[in-house]
């Protein structure tokens, strides 16, 4: 029996078990290159992400035509990883155990605090939440 080549326009999946979020990022990727590309099975594994090893997580598919091109532009991204024969990187201790380096003076600094920023967009609901009880409470007396 011949092997069946693809259709030019039918779609192959390139990459599988990735994460929705992996996938969207290489969707991206690939579109902004100009070669079409289509998520599957992103929204089953955003339900339920437990079935992700079951159906193979969320996979990222290309026009047949596009397949080369699209695994070039993965692979020289560094986004995922090339062939299972190549040299796994090694990365030093030292790179992954540092300390952030300290920031220069005048550099925006990230409030410590964000209990102000909270409870400014708390304030309207527990406002509406205790209008909510009074009515109750006065309802409540009027009976």
């Amino acid at each position: 029996m011949l092997p069946v080549m693809p259709d030019e326009d039918s779609l192959v999946v390139i990459a599988s078990y990735l994460r929705p979020e992996e996938a969207g990022m290489l969707r991206g990727l690939l579109e902004s290159a100009g070669i079409a590309a289509v998520v599957r099975d992103d929204v089953l594994s955003a339900i339920n992400p437990f079935l992700q090893p079951i159906i193979g997580g969320v996979k990222l598919a290309v026009r047949a035509s596009d397949v080369e091109r699209a695994r070039e532009i993965i692979h020289s991204a560094g986004v995922l990883p090339g062939n299972p024969s190549d040299e796994p990187v090694d990365i030093p201790e030292e790179e992954w155990s540092r300390r952030p380096e300290p920031q220069e003076p005048g550099a925006p600094v990230r409030s410590l605090r964000p209990w102000p920023r909270r409870a400014a967009i708390a304030a309207p609901f527990v406002l509406v939440l205790a209008l909510a009880l009074l009515r109750c409470a006065v309802g409540a007396a009027e009976r």
